[in-house]
């Protein structure tokens, strides 16, 4: 029996990257909008999205892609449940091949682990935890990356509306959560919410879905096991190779193999990652992230290694990692941990 279920991550759990979503989102609101009687095209074009990209298996669009068509369809439509609307269109191939591997779980719990581990591939700027306590069973968004100004909340109500409807699909019997909570204001009426989840929706919480653990149990009469592991291996090796094509992730990978060398420097990395400093500073920007992040969160990493596993004295490790004397590093390391070098090696 689980007790906590921790979301698949890479590299580092605080791992800067963009923000991307995957791009099923733009197919459903296209169809929410003919639904409402407006042909997509030109919010498309002013959203900088591609129509024959989204098309295309498993692509991907920029977040703020996302948010802008999401907001021009709330704008247009005036209809404050397009979140909804558009999720009533997505089968179980809207989550790509997370969708198809849920779609092959034996139970609503096997399909919901799936949902927690790989939810990056519906987007990366957000993960899912698993928690279970006295028969319930809930599942809980976190954001992973600066949120503020730039989540649209109609994108949320759609992704919990297609998780629901994904579960529903495999439940041998009506499955209604015990309860819906959402971070966001719901500025109408909670009703229609109310009807599409079968439970109390509550909003200016947390975004979260809640579940009677035995309903989860029920068995799914079609699942096939050796294909969702099939799609498990598919899924886990085209989100780590997707990570690793990320400058931020180059950058991070050459810091942590070359500052016990000395090289903390931006534009020795630019020159030996073959690219301009000005270019590097650009890209991380767009990642969502600085060069001197990646610097402090790697000088952490192995100042945390090397305080743990050696005797090396501080003051070596304080200049191995580049700072100019002790003072320096341990306030650094105390800003980082909440501990100076001294109270984390006593541990």
């Amino acid at each position: 029996m689980f007790v906590r279920s921790k979301p698949l991550l890479f590299m580092f759990e605080s791992s800067p990257h963009t923000v991307t979503n995957i791009s099923s989102f733009a197919l459903l609101i296209c169809k929410a909008l003919h639904a409402h009687g407006i042909e997509p095209q030109r919010l498309m074009a002013q959203a900088g999205i591609d129509p024959a990209a989204i098309e295309q298996a498993d692509s991907r669009l920029d977040r703020q892609q996302v948010i802008a068509l999401w907001h021009s369809a709330r704008e247009l439509t005036q209809d404050p449940y397009i979140g909804l609307k558009a999720a009533s269109f997505s089968t179980p191939s809207s989550f790509s091949a997370l969708g198809l591997a849920m779609a092959a779980s034996k139970n609503g719990l096997d399909a919901l682990q799936r949902l927690v581990r790989f939810s990056q591939v519906i987007s990366n700027g957000s993960v899912v935890s698993l928690d279970q306590k006295n028969g319930l069973v809930s599942a809980t968004q976190h954001h992973i990356v600066d949120v503020a100004g730039q989540t649209y909340f109609h994108g949320i109500e759609c992704i919990f509306a297609m998780s629901l409807q994904a579960l529903r699909s495999i439940s041998s019997q009506a499955l209604s959560p015990v309860d819906v909570h959402f971070e966001h204001d719901i500025k109408a009426a909670l009703a229609p919410f109310e009807l599409a989840f079968s439970c109390p929706v509550y909003p200016n919480t947390h975004n979260s879905m809640t579940f009677k653990l035995d309903d989860l149990l029920s068995p799914h009469v079609f699942a096939n096991s050796q294909l969702a592991d099939t799609l498990d291996s598919w899924i886990q090796e085209n989100l780590t190779q997707a990570e690793d094509d990320l400058l931020s992730t180059k950058v991070k990978k050459y810091l942590l193999k070359n500052i016990p060398y000395g090289i903390t420097e931006q534009k020795q990395v630019a020159k030996d990652l073959a690219i301009s400093a000005r270019i590097m500073q650009r890209q991380l920007k767009k990642e969502g992230t600085t060069y001197s992040a990646i610097l402090d969160e790697c000088r952490q990493k192995i100042a945390c290694k090397l305080l743990t596993k050696n005797t090396t004295p501080i003051i070596e490790i304080a200049f191995l990692l580049g700072f100019s004397d002790q003072s320096n590093f341990s306030r650094a390391f105390k800003l980082w941990t909440g501990k100076t070098p001294k109270q984390f090696r006593e541990l």
